[in-house]
Formats: C-alpha cells, structure tokens, sequence
C-alpha cells in the first residue's frame, strides 16, 4: 500500500489551530531564564555550567567527596568535558583534588571555603533571579504552573540513572582503606 494508516494514540489531542505551540512556548521561557543567569553569573567570573559542576561538587561537602567520573556522570557530560571544568575550578580556587584513600588512582573533589561561598551565592541569586521572573505570576498561576509541571515530570520520568536536582547523583559510601 501506499499509504500507512497510523492510530494516534487515545491521549493525544489535537491543538486548536490558533493555540500557542507549547514547545516553543516552553523553550522560550526556559532560554529567557537562563540567559538572565548567565547575565548574573558573569561578574561571580563563573558560568552555568561551572556552577553546575561546583555545586555538584558542594552537594557532597558534608560526605563522601565526588570523583571526576561523579561529577561527569552527574552532569551527563563527558569525562573529559568534567575534566576541563573541574580544572577551571581548581584554577579559580573553588574546589581542590587529593587521592582517594581507598584508590591512589582515583581523586576526590572538595569545595574551598571560597568555592562553598561562592556555591551559596550563586543558589541564593538563582532563587531571588526565579522569583523576579515568575513574579509576573500571582500566587495561584505559580501554584498551577508548578502542578503542571510535576504532572509532565511524572509522566516523562528522567531514565533510571540520570542526575536528580542539581545534578547529583545518589552515592554509596567511599569504602575505606583495610586497617593495616
């Protein structure tokens, strides 16, 4: 045959004709926030996606101290691309390395006093640059856009595996060396 008759699945609803298309409504809002943050972020001297990895790095200051393969893992991003960022973190004086007790091989992430200060900053402007942009919304529109949200991430979970908030991944403990 030459046509390929294919059901459209029950849920799926045609969008009138004159509605807005969500996606590209969606991509505009997300880009619109993070082109703010960029914008913020540059006189810090630290990008988005510094932030990202030193924030992955902070998350861990009260526990076992992320590897390299951690943060890339976390981040979804190659370990040679965790690679450069963690080095312009380490020249920047935000983090620093030191071996692994349990691996010699292996080497574990810390954020500096300055890098945790920084990690803060950075949360608090992203929260008060979010609250200036979705001010636009009364209390109950936020309420709302926050409900549908949560309907769409449940319904599209991240793949088992995939960071969680910030980037983070869930860690078992860094096994300790045996006594000698």
């Amino acid at each position: 045959p030459i046509f390929r008759f294919v059901p459209v699945p029950p849920k799926v609803r045609a969008m009138p004709a004159d509605s807005p298309d969500l996606s590209d409504l969606f991509h505009s809002v997300s880009h619109g926030l993070r082109r703010t943050w960029t914008e913020d972020l540059a006189p810090l001297g630290i990008s988005p996606h510094q932030w990202r990895a030193l924030h992955t790095v902070a998350a861990h200051s009260d526990g076992v101290p992320p590897r390299q393969r951690d943060v890339a893992a976390a981040l979804r991003i190659a370990p040679r691309s965790a690679a450069e960022v963690i080095a312009q973190l380490e020249a920047s004086g935000w983090i620093t390395r030191e071996p692994a007790p349990s691996d010699k091989r292996a080497v574990l992430l810390r954020a500096t006093p300055a890098g945790l200060e920084l990690d803060e900053a950075v949360h608090s402007l992203r929260g008060e640059r979010a609250n200036d942009y979705f001010s636009t919304l009364d209390a109950s529109d936020r309420a709302e856009l926050a409900r549908l949200l949560g309907l769409l991430l449940q319904a599209h979970p991240r793949p088992e595996g995939s960071r969680g908030p910030w980037g983070r991944l869930p860690r078992q403990a860094e096994p300790t060396a045996p006594p000698a």
